[in-house]
C-alpha cells in the first residue's frame, strides 16, 4: 500500500438511470442508496456497476474514480492500484462512519476495519489519501456535515466511544442534516476534496 500516484482531483457522480455514460475502463465506484453504501472495483466499470447494483440490490446514485484520472509510473500495476485503492477507500468508509458515529451502513465485509496508522499522516499522491478524499467526497455530496467526514482521531478507534456517538446521532441525525442544509444556503453543491462531475 505504498504506491505513489499523482491523480486528478474529480469523482464522477452518476444516477442509475444514466449507467450508459459510464466508461469501460478500470476503476473504483461507490453505490449510494438510503444511507447504504458499498464500495467496489472493476476491470470495465461499464460493465461491473449495473452487475454490482444487482448484486448488492441497491444504488440509487453511483459515485466512481476511473483510472484514467492516475498518472502512473511504468512501474506499477493498474490493476493492483485499482484493489489497493477499493481496500483503502473501504477502509476510509468504514473508519470515517464507525468512528464518527454516523448513522449509516457500509455493507461491505472486506476490508471493513480501521485504516492503519499511517493514514492518518499527510501523505500525499498515496491509495490512502485517494481513498480517503473519494470517502469525504461521497459522504459530503449526500450532505454529511464537513466536520463530521474528517478522520476521527487514531486513538478514538481503539475505544467504545463511536458506539456512544451512534446512539446520540441516531436521535439528531434529521436535526443535523437540516441544519447543514441551511448553512449551505444558496451553494448548489458542497465544496468536497474531489470535484464531483457528471458524464456525458
Amino acid at each position: 500500500m505504498d504506491t505513489h500516484a499523482r491523480y486528478i482531483k474529480a469523482l464522477y457522480e452518476i444516477r442509475v438511470s444514466d449507467l450508459r455514460y459510464i466508461p469501460p475502463c478500470p476503476g473504483v465506484y461507490v453505490l449510494t442508496d438510503c444511507g447504504k453504501f458499498y464500495c467496489g472495483h472493476g476491470g470495465s466499470l461499464a460493465e461491473r456497476i449495473p452487475q454490482s447494483i444487482r448484486e448488492q440490490g441497491f444504488g440509487d446514485i453511483v459515485y466512481f474514480f476511473p483510472v484514467e484520472l492516475l498518472n502512473l509510473p511504468r512501474s506499477i500495476s493498474e490493476m493492483q492500484l485499482v484493489k489497493d485503492l477499493e481496500a483503502s477507500t473501504i477502509s476510509a468508509l468504514h473508519t470515517i462512519i464507525y468512528g464518527n458515529g454516523l448513522p449509516l451502513e457500509l455493507t461491505n465485509t472486506q476490508y471493513a476495519e480501521w485504516l492503519p496508522r499511517a493514514a492518518w499522516f499527510e501523505r500525499p499522491f498515496t491509495v490512502y489519501n485517494i481513498g480517503i478524499e473519494i470517502a469525504q467526497s461521497v459522504l459530503q455530496t449526500i450532505g454529511v456535515p464537513t466536520c463530521m467526514t474528517e478522520l476521527p482521531h487514531f486513538d478514538i478507534c481503539t475505544t467504545n466511544l463511536p458506539l456512544a456517538m451512534l446512539r446520540e446521532n441516531l436521535d439528531r441525525w434529521q436535526s443535523i442534516l437540516a441544519v447543514n442544509d441551511a448553512a449551505r444556503g444558496l451553494i448548489a453543491s458542497p465544496i468536497t476534496p474531489l470535484r464531483i462531475m457528471h458524464p456525458a
